[in-house]
């Protein structure tokens, strides 16, 4: 929303705000906003009624309104991961992560719903071929875990660029 700044003298403001207080405008960018609009009416434009103009007029305050709180928990968030990532890995790794995830392929959320998907399907598939019970995937997948962390020979595949990706939810 565009804004307009306007100049007036002290006692004209004292009176508008006056005004504002004692009558049903909300504020003083309402109270403008409808002025202008009578004037655009008196003189042949198209107006709304009164009442639409000042549940416009309340709307646009509130959505400007959430507008700067969003920007400031957007702000405050960016703080926060900030200061834990910072915590966590040095400047130059969290440098080079942006980089990085500007080359990572990226895939629409259902895509990587469907990557998960058959994973699923893989461990279901070796619970149907061990236990005779594809309900016992989640198990099959906790004994996996298990091998790779108590076997020297039992390896997960090692990740590389091509296991990573951007997901994109739109």
């Amino acid at each position: 929303m565009a804004h307009i700044g306007v100049s007036v003298d002290d006692g004209t403001k004292r009176k508008w705000s006056d005004y504002v207080e004692t009558s049903d405008h909300g504020s003083m960018s309402e109270l403008v906003r409808t002025a202008v609009r009578k004037e655009i009416r008196s003189n042949g434009g198209e107006g709304l009624p009164r009442e639409a103009e000042r549940r416009i007029n309340q709307i646009a305050e509130n959505q400007e309104q959430i507008t700067r709180q969003m920007s400031s928990l957007s702000e405050d968030f960016e703080d926060v991961s900030d200061a834990a990532t910072s915590d966590q890995y040095p400047e130059h790794i969290v440098e080079l992560a942006e980089d990085v995830a500007g080359e990572l392929e990226e895939v629409h959320a259902d895509q990587f719903d469907n990557l998960r998907t058959d994973a699923k399907d893989e461990l279901r598939s070796l619970a149907i071929r061990v236990c005779d019970d594809r309900k016992k995937a989640g198990e099959v997948g906790e004994a996996l875990d298990y091998l790779s962390e108590t076997l020297s020979y039992v390896k997960t595949a090692p990740q590389g660029p091509s296991d990573y990706y951007r997901v994109r939810r739109d």
